[in-house]
């Protein structure tokens, strides 16, 4: 597990570099949230075990289910996980990335800035957005 965890970290410090220089905290959590969701899947594990599919076909499959959330470098870093083939390390790159203490800072100031306020427990790939403004739902443990 502390391998998974490692190979991930620097998919995970690049995707929040990324999402703070661009200013879209929210969007890439979703996106990566969704991700993690999809590859954690069952179907997407048969389809990943089936030999007529390939790597760009799963990675157009995530892409595709992360919608606009997923801009050009967040697609970037998508094509550098298949390219890669580490596809399947998108749950600990997502995990990694929502449970930084700079993405917590940051997404608390996001909402102090807003005027929302911090509500109790769901999951750390739950963002929403209160009155146009980008607010997390809950920290993990």
């Amino acid at each position: 597990m502390a391998e998974r965890a490692t190979i991930a970290r620097p998919y995970a410090k690049a995707a929040f570099a990324a999402a703070r220089e661009q200013g879209r905290l929210a969007e890439w959590s979703r996106w990566l949230g969704n991700a993690r969701e999809v590859v954690l899947s069952e179907e997407f594990r048969l389809l990943e075990s089936s030999p007529g599919v390939s790597a760009a076909q799963l990675e157009d499959l995530i892409a595709g289910i992360c919608g606009a959330d997923l801009d050009a470098q967040g697609r970037a870093l998508l094509g550098l996980l298949t390219e890669n083939g580490r596809l399947d390390f998108l749950p600990e790159v997502a995990l990694q990335f929502q449970a930084s203490p700079q993405f917590r800072q940051e997404s608390r100031q996001l909402c102090r800035q807003h005027g929302a306020r911090h509500r109790a427990r769901v999951t750390p790939s739950l963002m929403s957005t209160t009155a146009g403004s980008p607010c997390i739902s809950s920290w993990p443990n």
